[in-house]
C-alpha cells in the first residue's frame, strides 16, 4: 500500500512514490455516462418565432392563433418514482439521516402532479426551440478545481510584506524542509515545536532542496551559516508527510499585489470553505483509527486568520512565463478557481429573460417570472398552456410495485459536478460545429483558465435502452445473493445500492466469477434513500393540454414532442440517472379539439351557431410541418437530432456513473464491471487526470489514453471506458 500520496492518489513533490499499481484505460469496457448535453448555440439576432419578443396579450384572440384542448396519454416504460417527500420518515434499520419515502398516492392510486408533467414538457420545449433557460440561479461564483501535483514545481514560496503605501508586496523566498512528523523532527532548544509564522534562524544542509538541521528563535551572528526565515505549517494533510517548510527570503525584488490578485485570493478561500461543511472540518480528513495515518485538514481551512491575505502571510505564488504573478495559493498543490463563473460561461441570449420584451418561445408558451431582485415591470406573464388534471387509468395489472420492510435502498445519486470541466465545459466556441467538447488530453489549466470557456449545453439523461423492457432487471429477487452483483444482459442492476462489501484488510473481496463479495447487510445511510415502491411499467396516465391563442409554430413544437418516433421516450420524475422515469407521450385525436381563432371570433359574434370542427389530425400535421419548415435551415435541426439520440439510448451499452475496476477483477467485453459497494466514482476522475513527464517537451502532460472528455451526443463513439487497476510494471515511474 502506498503511504506517500495525496488525496488524489498522487505522489507528493520530492517524495518517493511507493505505489505498486497504476490505472490504465480498458478500451473493451465501455459504458454510457448517465447524463450528456444537448448544445445551446447563441440566440443573438434570431427573429420570431425563434427569437425574443413581447408575448401576446391575454385580452383577445389574435389572428392566426389556435385555441383548444389536446388529450394526451402517458405510458410508463421504466418504473416511475412518485415519492411523498412530506411523509418521509427515518428508516428503522438505517443509519442516522437515512429516510424512507412512501409513494405519492391519492385514493390508493398513483398521483402524478400536473406541475411535474408541465416541468418535463417545458424542459423539452426549451431544448427543441433553443429557448432561454427558464431557471439559472446561484451560478455567480467561479468553479473550484484541483491543480495537478506537477504544478507545484511552478510555484514559488512568498511572504506578503507591506509596501509602506497601504499596499502589499510578495517577497520571493526559498523553501527549506523542516522535519516535523516522525522520529527525526527538529525542535527549538527547549524541545518545543516551531509554530506557523515564527520568525526563526536556521542552519540547513546542502542539496537541491535544503533541509533544516538546527532552528532557533534568537537572532544569530551575521556572516555565519545561519539563515533568517519564517516557519510555514500547513498540517499533516497527506499520508506519510514528514516535513513542513521554512520560508527564507531571497534578494529578488518583491512584486506588487494587484487588486485582481487579492480578489482572486479571497474568492479561492471562499471556494475552499464552501467545499466542506463545518461538521467535516471538526474531525480528521480520514477514516482510519491509526493515529500515525490520520490526515488533518489543511490549516487554512480551519483557521480563518490563515485565509486572510495580509502582511506576514506565507503562501505560494504561481509565476507566468513573463515573470508576473498569476495567482496566490495557500499550499503548493492547491485548489484553484476558474477564470469565469458559470453565469459568465452562458451567453447572455440564453440567460433567463431579463424583461417583458425579451421572452423566448418557451417563456411565451409556458410563462415567465422576472429575475429575483429586478425591478422590471410587468414582473410576470401567465403562459398560454395549462395541464389539466392527471388521471391514472384503471388496469387489470398492478399499477404499483411495493417492497417489504424498510423498502428498496436506492443507489447513491451523484450530485451535479460542474467543476468536472471535461464533462461540463467547452474551451471555446467553434465557428462551425455546435458541439465542441475539450480535446482528450487537454491540460485542465487550459480549460479552466480560458476566458472563452462555455457551458456544454442543457443537461439531459440517456434512456436506458438495454434494460428498459426487461422485467428481470426491474425486480428484487428473493435470494441471498446481492441483486447488484448479478449480470443481466449487458449490465447490472444500477438502480439499487449494493450491500456492504466484504474486505480483506482494506481491499474488497472478489469472487471467482469476478464480482464483489458482500454481506447480508443493506447500506442505508445519509448518502442514499429507501423507497416504499414505484409505479409499474405499462401503467397509463391521461391528461389534457389546454392551449389558448398559440401560433401554428408553437402548436407544431408541441405536436413534435407528442409524436416522437417509436422507441423514443421522455424522462420524468426522480432517479433519471438510474434509469427511472422513461415515459411515452402520445396524443389522442378522439379527445382533442382545436379551432382557429378566426372561427372562435365568428362564434363569439353570433353566439348561436356552433363553431366549425376541423380535422384535428390535419391541423396537427399542418402545425408539425410549419415547425419543421421554420427550423430546417437553423441549428435547431441538429439540436433535435441530439435530443432524439438521448431519448432512444444505446441498447448495446450499460449506463452508469464512471468507475474503476479494482485489482483482481480483470474483465473483458463480455462481462462489464458490477457496481462497487464502496462507491468511489471519484477514482475514475482521479485516474482520468494522471500525468507523466514528456522527455521531448521536458514538461508534464496528461498520459496517453487519459484526460477523456465527455463525448458529444453527435459523436460516433458516445461512450466512455473504465479504468483498470493493474500491477505497476517494473522500472516504470509514477506518472505524476
Amino acid at each position: 500500500m502506498n503511504t506517500n500520496r495525496n488525496r488524489n492518489g498522487k505522489a507528493q513533490p520530492g517524495q518517493k512514490d511507493t505505489a505498486t499499481t497504476e490505472m490504465v484505460p480498458d478500451e473493451e469496457a465501455r459504458f454510457l455516462n448517465p447524463y450528456t448535453f444537448v448544445p445551446t448555440p447563441r440566440r443573438d439576432g434570431w427573429e420570431e418565432p425563434l427569437g425574443d419578443a413581447f408575448p401576446r396579450c391575454h385580452g383577445r384572440l389574435h389572428e392566426g392563433g389556435w385555441t383548444g384542448s389536446i388529450k394526451v396519454r402517458l405510458t410508463v416504460e421504466t418504473p416511475l418514482l412518485l415519492l411523498d417527500a412530506a411523509r418521509a420518515v427515518p428508516a428503522p434499520t438505517g443509519q442516522e439521516g437515512h429516510l424512507h419515502y412512501p409513494m405519492l398516492l391519492r385514493n390508493g392510486s398513483p398521483h402524478l402532479p400536473a406541475t411535474s408533467v408541465k416541468g418535463m414538457l417545458r424542459s423539452a420545449y426549451e431544448i427543441i426551440t433553443n429557448s432561454r433557460y427558464g431557471v439559472f440561479e446561484g451560478w455567480q461564483e467561479p468553479l473550484g478545481w484541483r491543480r495537478i501535483v506537477s504544478d507545484a514545481l511552478k510555484m514559488r514560496p512568498v511572504r506578503i510584506v507591506d509596501d509602506g503605501k497601504g499596499g502589499l508586496l510578495a517577497q520571493p523566498c526559498e523553501a527549506a524542509r523542516l522535519p516535523r512528523y516522525g522520529r527525526e523532527r527538529v525542535t527549538y532548544r527547549d524541545g518545543s515545536l516551531p509554530q506557523h509564522g515564527d520568525e526563526v534562524w536556521v542552519r540547513t544542509s546542502g542539496g537541491r532542496t535544503p533541509v533544516v538541521k538546527t532552528i532557533a528563535k534568537e537572532p544569530q551572528a551575521p556572516g555565519s551559516d545561519w539563515r533568517h526565515g519564517y516557519v510555514f505549517i500547513s498540517g499533516k494533510n497527506i499520508e506519510g508527510k514528514k516535513h513542513e517548510r521554512v520560508f527564507i527570503p531571497e534578494k529578488d525584488p518583491a512584486k506588487q499585489l494587484t487588486p485582481e490578485l487579492r480578489e482572486r485570493w479571497n474568492k479561492l478561500m471562499d471556494n475552499y470553505r464552501k467545499a466542506h461543511t463545518e461538521e467535516e472540518l471538526k474531525g480528521f480528513n480520514t477514516t482510519t483509527s491509526d493515529e500515525e495515518k490520520q490526515i488533518e485538514w489543511s490549516a487554512h481551512l480551519k483557521d480563518r486568520e490563515r485565509a486572510t491575505l495580509r502582511e506576514g502571510t506565507l503562501c505560494y505564488a504561481y509565476y507566468s512565463s513573463d515573470g508576473r504573478i498569476g495567482a496566490l495559493y495557500p499550499v503548493a498543490v492547491s485548489r484553484d478557481i476558474s477564470r469565469l463563473t458559470p453565469a459568465e460561461m452562458l451567453p447572455a441570449s440564453l440567460h433567463p429573460a431579463p424583461d417583458f420584451g425579451s421572452l423566448s418561445p418557451a417563456d411565451r408558451m409556458f410563462g415567465w417570472v422576472a429575475p429575483k431582485g429586478s425591478s422590471t415591470r410587468p414582473a410576470g406573464y401567465r403562459g398560454r398552456l395549462r395541464i389539466g388534471p392527471v388521471r391514472c387509468e384503471e388496469s387489470e395489472k398492478p399499477r404499483t410495485t411495493r417492497f417489504r420492510g424498510d423498502g428498496l435502498p436506492l443507489a447513491i445519486l451523484g450530485q451535479p459536478k460542474p467543476s468536472q470541466g471535461r464533462f461540463y465545459m467547452v474551451k471555446d466556441e467553434h465557428r462551425k460545429k455546435l458541439e465542441n467538447p475539450p480535446k482528450d488530453g487537454l491540460p485542465k489549466s487550459q480549460l479552466y483558465q480560458s476566458y472563452k470557456a462555455l457551458l456544454r449545453g442543457r443537461k439531459v439523461y440517456w434512456h436506458h435502452a438495454a434494460t428498459a423492457g426487461d422485467p428481470t432487471y426491474w425486480s428484487e429477487p428473493d435470494s441471498p445473493t446481492d441483486p447488484t452483483q448479478q449480470l443481466i444482459g449487458v449490465g447490472y442492476r444500477e438502480f439499487r445500492r449494493p450491500r456492504v462489501a466484504k474486505e480483506d484488510g482494506k481491499l474488497p473481496v472478489i469472487t471467482k466469477d469476478r464480482h464483489f463479495d458482500t454481506t447480508d447487510e443493506e447500506q442505508r445511510d445519509n448518502q442514499n434513500r429507501s423507497i416504499e415502491g414505484w409505479v409499474t411499467p405499462g401503467t397509463e396516465f391521461t391528461f389534457t393540454l389546454d392551449v389558448r391563442d398559440i401560433g401554428l409554430f408553437e402548436l407544431g413544437a408541441l405536436a413534435w414532442l407528442l409524436s416522437l418516433p417509436e422507441g423514443h421516450f421522455h424522462r420524468l420524475g426522480l432517479g433519471k440517472p438510474l434509469g427511472f422515469g422513461s415515459v411515452r407521450l402520445s396524443w389522442d385525436p378522439s379527445g382533442t379539439t382545436l379551432r382557429a381563432n378566426e372561427d372562435w371570433a365568428t362564434y363569439y359574434r353570433s353566439l348561436t351557431a356552433e363553431p366549425p370542427t376541423p380535422d384535428v389530425s390535419a391541423v396537427m400535421a399542418m402545425a408539425l410541418e410549419e415547425f419543421e419548415k421554420t427550423t430546417q435551415d437553423t441549428p435547431l435541426k441538429e439540436i433535435r437530432s441530439s435530443f432524439l439520440a438521448t431519448t432512444t439510448g444505446r441498447p448495446d451499452l450499460p449506463v452508469h456513473y464512471p468507475r474503476v475496476r479494482p485489482l483482481g477483477m480483470r474483465g473483458n467485453a463480455s462481462q462489464p464491471m458490477p457496481p462497487d459497494p464502496r462507491g468511489r466514482s471519484y477514482e475514475w476522475f482521479t485516474a482520468n487526470e494522471n500525468t507523466g513527464k514528456n522527455p521531448e517537451k521536458r514538461d508534464t502532460e496528461v498520459l496517453p489514453g487519459h484526460g477523456r472528455a465527455l463525448p458529444p451526443v453527435s459523436a460516433d463513439d458516445r461512450d466512455l471506458v473504465l479504468y483498470q487497476e493493474i500491477p505497476k510494471k517494473q522500472g516504470t515511474r509514477h506518472k505524476s
